[in-house]
């Protein structure tokens, strides 16, 4: 029989054992003396084992909490022990859920090739977003300020760079070329610095840029995949002087590329694996009763709440702040805020997100619905009163924004749906429910301030539309649906579609 004392240092010595061997693969990366052939059957191996190793874990992971809560001395060491628990199987039941509810297709990318891209002939020279807002004669802080990005759009694009420097040329980053790509992201100048673009980064010159953007296409070969991937690069190429001719060749492709995906999204086909994906019964009523049924902790309810009872936006919920300021000064565009007012949700404020340019600052309250998940989460997770800067739903002590909010958001509707639901699915849901609905049919004005809510367009929300034939057929009784004015940005209820 294990004691609890030989289990805690088992753990202890994984932990050491962990990190000494990525220590020692980081190196061998790095001197490129791993053998690759050796890593794919390993890789095989797992993937043949997930299941097995899943619960193996899990059931590892209960002992050796449970060994640690023997130890814990305070009164509430088995309250902890058990919500860990429920954790770690919660975790696993979903695992579980999707092998069961929905099978995964994995397409062999090597006998779907896609067509090779070529270099392109450049007709009319691009100037670069940055430039085109600056003023006369402008200063060195001018520019430095237009060529900034906040540091929440700055770090995700340098996460999918450094995606591509690992999933696609199988290498490591150094510390210089991350230190001069959060640099020149951060809106500095890098003269000086412009040696490490050219021994870190040779595929950007003109003889290996095709080659390079071929290589990303090859790993994601889906115009919506690759164009999100290489962008990154055209930022970065477009902060750089000694590169224009490409970042011309990259804008192209790149522009290409989205013109490729917006006019298969003009087809407003779903393909029958993705059919489950389109959420039938979006109401509001339909979304509330699987909330309440299917979502056990304060914290999933009041995400759902947020994506499902109303117009959903992008992954904006991610840069959430509390605060109790007055929606007048929030005006900081590495954040969007809820506001409280007398202790409960009063309004939204957004100025993160992607279409900013386009909508600017957007104010709408908190509608009725989403409010009671809202003040239940507030105050169990003990966000009331509000102190300091606390994100809505970032990490556990909610000092920082989440880095897999989009992961914990598809987690909780996959819950509700047994499907794998991304953001992307749920706004395509809300504009095929919005622009379908016949009974009766709303007019354009309120479909145009559904788009609004969701900060695209009226065009945009007709290409997130799906077609799909079954829709709507059945309903007969009314129920509400809540919008919000333009003007006076103020709460009204229309007695609308069921």
């Amino acid at each position: 029989m294990t004691t609890t004392e030989e289990l805690i240092e088992r753990d202890r010595i994984r932990k050491q054992k962990s990190v000494e061997a990525q220590r020692r693969y980081r190196k061998k990366l790095k001197e490129g003396t791993t053998n690759k052939e050796s890593a794919i059957k390993y890789d095989k191996y797992k993937k043949s084992q997930a299941e097995y190793m899943m619960k193996y874990r899990a059931k590892k992971k209960i002992e050796i909490a449970s060994a640690y809560a023997e130890q814990d001395p305070s009164p509430n060491a088995e309250s902890k022990l058990e919500k860990k628990v429920e954790k770690i199987n919660e975790k696993v039941n979903l695992a579980e859920l999707r092998r069961t509810n929905r099978e995964v297709k994995q397409v062999d990318l090597s006998i779907q090739p896609v067509k090779p891209l070529q270099k392109k002939e450049i007709k009319k020279k691009v100037v670069p977003m940055w430039k085109r807002n600056l003023p006369p004669n402008p200063t060195e802080a001018d520019m430095n300020k237009a060529r900034a990005y906040p540091p929440s759009k700055r770090d995700v694009m340098l996460k999918k760079i450094y995606t591509v420097f690992d999933k696609v040329l199988n290498i490591d980053p150094s510390v210089d070329i991350k230190r001069v790509l959060k640099s020149i992201l951060s809106g500095y100048d890098v003269k000086g610095d412009i040696k490490y673009i050219r021994k870190n980064m040779p595929f950007f010159n003109d003889n290996n840029l095709i080659a390079f953007v071929n290589k990303v296409q090859d790993k994601y070969p889906k115009p919506t995949s690759f164009t999100t991937m290489i962008i990154p690069f055209v930022n970065v190429l477009a902060r750089l002087e000694a590169y224009d001719s490409q970042y011309q060749q990259l804008t192209v492709i790149a522009k290409e590329k989205a013109k490729e995906y917006s006019e298969e999204r003009d087809e407003n086909t779903t393909s029958k694996e993705d059919r489950g994906k389109i959420i039938q019964d979006f109401r509001p009523d339909s979304v509330k009763k699987l909330i309440d049924t299917k979502l056990t902790t304060d914290e999933d309810k009041a995400l759902a709440a947020c994506y499902g009872l109303q117009a959903p936006r992008r992954l904006d919920f991610q840069y959430m702040i509390i605060t109790e300021e007055d929606p007048s000064v929030l005006n900081n565009v590495n954040y969007n805020y809820l506001v409280i007012k007398g202790n409960e949700p009063s309004r939204f404020i957004y100025n993160n997100f992607k279409t900013y340019k386009s909508f600017g600052k957007q104010d709408f309250p908190v509608n009725d619905y989403i409010v009671p998940y809202l003040s239940k989460y507030l105050k169990s997770a003990k966000l009331l009163p509000v102190r300091g800067r606390r994100y809505l739903f970032g990490t556990q002590d909610k000092l920082q924004e989440s880095s897999n909010f989009g992961n914990k958001l598809r987690d909780v509707f996959m819950k509700l749906y047994g499907e794998e639901i991304t953001v992307r699915w749920i706004r395509a849901s809300a504009s095929t429910y919005i622009n379908n609905y016949k009974k009766p049919k709303p007019s354009l004005t309120e479909r145009k301030l559904y788009a609004e809510m969701m900060a695209h367009s009226r065009a945009v929300s007709e290409q997130y539309e799906k077609i799909i034939s079954e829709y709507n057929t059945d309903e007969e009784e009314p129920e509400e649906v809540v919008l919000v004015e333009t003007k006076e940005i103020t709460r009204k209820t229309r007695s609308r579609m069921k």
